[in-house]
């Protein structure tokens, strides 16, 4: 696997928690900031396990980084519906959200 390429993806992850974070006051986060700061975090590793599964060519090292991912992905899941429950406006975003997919004309 190529190191520089491990280094980059890692460093881009920094990076997206970092930018996550760059709004909040981290003296006195919300609860929403830490589950915003939470999600932006799994969702990285989640593109981070994901591409670092394409790297390499080690079948089992590859099936275990996607099993990974898929674990973040749940962790992703939690941290919305906790955040949906606090912030009512961010549920009412998501539903408007659903809605608008659900009536898309694709054609």
């Amino acid at each position: 696997m190529n190191d520089k390429l491990i280094t980059k993806y890692v460093k881009k992850l920094n990076e997206n928690t970092f930018s996550a974070t760059t709004e909040i006051d981290l003296n006195k986060p919300t609860d929403e900031d830490i589950l915003r700061i939470a999600i932006s975090s799994e969702l990285s590793a989640i593109n981070l396990y994901n591409r670092l599964a394409k790297e390499t060519k080690n079948k089992k090292l590859s099936k275990i980084l996607l099993d990974v991912a898929k674990e973040e992905k749940v962790h992703v899941g939690e941290f919305e519906s906790l955040l949906n429950d606090i912030d009512s406006e961010q549920k009412d975003a998501n539903s408007e959200g659903d809605t608008e997919v659900k009536n898309f004309n694709y054609k």
